[in-house]
């Protein structure tokens, strides 16, 4: 059961991410651009970075 938790919060975490900065993003922009396409990959990529060294850790 540990290793489904991990791997779920591993999944979810990033998706749920990127679902609400991207809502902030639309909402404060208007719009969408390149600059908060990288914005936007690097800090969900840094939440899973993160996950993965809570459960590493």
């Amino acid at each position: 059961m540990q290793g489904r938790i991990e791997w779920i919060a591993l999944i979810f975490l990033p998706c749920l991410t990127m679902f609400f900065l991207y809502l902030f993003i639309w909402r404060r922009l208007r719009g969408y651009t390149g600059d908060c396409c990288g914005a936007l990959f690097l800090l969900t990529e840094l939440s899973a970075y993160l996950v993965v060294s809570y459960y590493v850790a």
